[in-house]
């Protein structure tokens, strides 16, 4: 059972095997929240990895945002976009201000 904005019910996720990249997310989701993994999703995600490294391909689950400080910008594409938020913020300012920019 799970609550959602104060409501108890039950949610449902259905997972096929088009789906199976997504099954070491649930798993992970499932295991923060205390709730029992399905044997048959456990499998799922084996077999996919299974999968994807005879193919050659790198897996990695667990994602989300945790720990990662983003995209980080080299010295000339922070310059870039320094500049590039200066000059719109100069274009809405005269915008904004009823002034026309040919």
């Amino acid at each position: 059972m799970f609550l959602r904005a104060g409501n108890k019910g039950h949610a449902y996720t259905f997972v096929i095997s088009e789906n199976a990249k997504y099954a070491g997310e649930i798993i992970r989701a499932l295991e923060l929240s205390g709730a029992e993994v399905p044997s048959e999703l456990s499998e799922l995600w084996i077999s996919y990895k299974a999968e994807q490294e005879a193919e050659g391909k790198k897996i990695k689950s667990g994602g989300g945002f945790s720990g990662t400080k983003g995209y980080k910008f080299d010295e000339a594409e922070s310059q870039m976009a320094s500049e590039k938020k200066k000059f719109q913020k100069h274009v809405l300012g005269k915008l904004i201000l009823g002034k026309t920019i040919i």
